[in-house]
């Protein structure tokens, strides 16, 4: 195994990975009950969503000519 890189934003453990259907984007969910949105290609993350009181325990990706969204179930 070879580590590519390292995503640090997120203060406790991620629970969930999800990338977008093209492979552009990646979010990911934690047990600091945010989400981080990251462009692949550059290695950068560029959003935090910050919506959830509890851990995100999945996401999901659509993606269409116009949008992009991701769908997230929390504990809360």
């Amino acid at each position: 195994n070879i580590e590519i890189h390292k995503f640090t934003e997120h203060t406790d453990s991620v629970k969930c990975v999800n990338f977008s259907s093209q492979g552009s984007y990646l979010c990911s969910g934690g047990v600091d009950n945010k989400i981080n949105i990251y462009d692949v290609k550059n290695l950068c993350l560029l959003r935090t969503l910050a919506t959830h009181k509890g851990a995100i325990n999945s996401l999901h990706f659509i993606e269409n000519k116009d949008e992009s969204l991701v769908f997230s179930a929390g504990a809360d």
